[in-house]
C-alpha cells in the first residue's frame, strides 16, 4: 500500500487529522506525510477543513477526505 493510500484509508476511518497526527499514527516521517498529503490535495482527494495548533503551538491545517 502506498503512502497516499495509507493516508486516505486512515482519514476515511478516523476522520479529520493534522499532518503530525497522520505521521505518528502511520509511522511515517512528517515530511513524507506532508508530501503525500499535498499530492492528494492537488488531486482533489483531501481538503483543509479547519485550523488548529501543533504541539509546538504553531497554526496548522486539519485535513479530511473531500466529500
Amino acid at each position: 500500500m502506498t503512502g497516499k493510500e495509507r493516508i486516505v484509508e486512515y482519514l476515511n476511518s478516523h476522520g479529520p487529522q493534522r499532518d503530525e497526527d497522520l505521521a505518528e499514527a502511520l509511522k511515517m516521517s512528517p515530511s513524507s506525510v506532508r508530501t503525500r498529503r499535498h499530492e492528494l490535495e492537488l488531486e482533489g482527494v483531501v481538503v483543509a477543513v479547519g485550523k488548529t495548533l501543533t504541539k509546538y503551538l504553531r497554526e496548522t491545517w486539519i485535513w479530511d477526505i473531500h466529500k
